[in-house]
């Protein structure tokens, strides 16, 4: 159980798989952090992940989420093609064609075309040069922190696709917008709000061999030994040890929420970045939450 008394961060893996819409799937996680501490950790479908943030934050009034996935498209794709003007519109685009998530690619139904140029898949090229397939927060990280391994939401093929997760994604944002909860930098951070934010466990971890479960315990038992850290045991519950040690999806759940509970900003909602104090295309496309802005 959470306290109620207590900031409650909480780091999501997602994943955009069709059969994770309703079913439980070893893909998506979330990890439930409080003073330091982790308190749950378990995997879960989309809809598993809306009633669970439901059910924290009618729990506690400091609730602060953090979803590894893409809260918009490049803002020249959202405009010139899809034709919204902001990322509700774009959300509530992805929202319409959640029922569509196992339909071909090019089914005339959806509104969001990702079996048109410039998504790709098997068989269809990669753009190149022209159009810019990155966000601008997508090319300041890889500037910034030299990432190179970023994918773009247009991809929706191979081991590294975020495509299929960006757009599920989005469909649940414009879900938890009706419910009640801010997403950053689209809305400030308000007192006894729940607070939604774009993150990147990488930055968290980026020296982590993710592969090597050894180096995942080691790395998320340094986290966890924080000062704010309260007396006891920091994993409570041995099985999530073990889940760590058995999923990447699961440990980069862990991450997301340790780094977010670390952030300076989670502490003081005053400091969280505006969205006029961030590039205009942030208007469309969202934010990183720790990506310096650009001077």
């Amino acid at each position: 159980m959470t306290s109620r008394s207590m900031r409650t961060v909480v780091g999501i893996d997602w994943s955009g798989a069709a059969v994770a819409q309703e079913r439980p799937s070893l893909k998506i996680w979330v990890a439930v952090v409080q003073a330091g501490i982790l308190l749950r950790l378990f995997p879960t479908s989309r809809n598993g992940a809306r009633e669970a943030l439901q059910e924290m934050a009618s729990e506690t009034s400091d609730l602060i989420i953090g979803f590894d996935f893409a809260f918009g498209y490049p803002a020249w794709y959202a405009r010139e093609h899809l034709l919204v003007n902001s990322a509700r519109e774009l959300w509530r685009l992805a929202r319409a064609d959640r029922a569509l998530l196992a339909a071909t690619p090019g089914d005339p139904r959806r509104s969001i075309p990702v079996g048109s140029w410039p998504f790709w898949r098997a068989g269809t090229p990669r753009p190149t040069g022209n159009p810019e397939i990155w966000r601008e927060c997508d090319r300041h990280l890889r500037a910034q922190h030299d990432v190179h391994s970023l994918s773009s939401v247009f991809q929706f093929v191979g081991a590294s696709q975020v495509g299929p997760a960006t757009l599920a994604g989005m469909a649940t944002l414009a879900d938890l917008a009706d419910d009640g909860f801010a997403i950053w930098p689209f809305d400030a951070p308000a007192t006894g709000q729940p607070l939604v934010a774009e993150v990147w466990p990488r930055l968290a971890a980026r020296d982590v061999v993710k592969s090597d479960p050894a180096a995942r315990l080691r790395w998320v038992d340094s986290a966890l030994h924080k000062p704010n850290a309260a007396a006891g045991s920091v994993i409570p519950n041995p099985d999530h040890r073990a889940l760590i040690l058995a999923s990447d999806d699961a440990f980069d759940a862990v991450a997301a929420a340790l780094w977010l509970d670390s952030l300076p900003a989670v502490a003081n909602h005053s400091v969280w970045p505006r969205l006029a104090e961030l590039p205009a295309a942030a208007q469309l496309e969202g934010w990183v939450l720790g990506v310096d802005r650009p001077a």
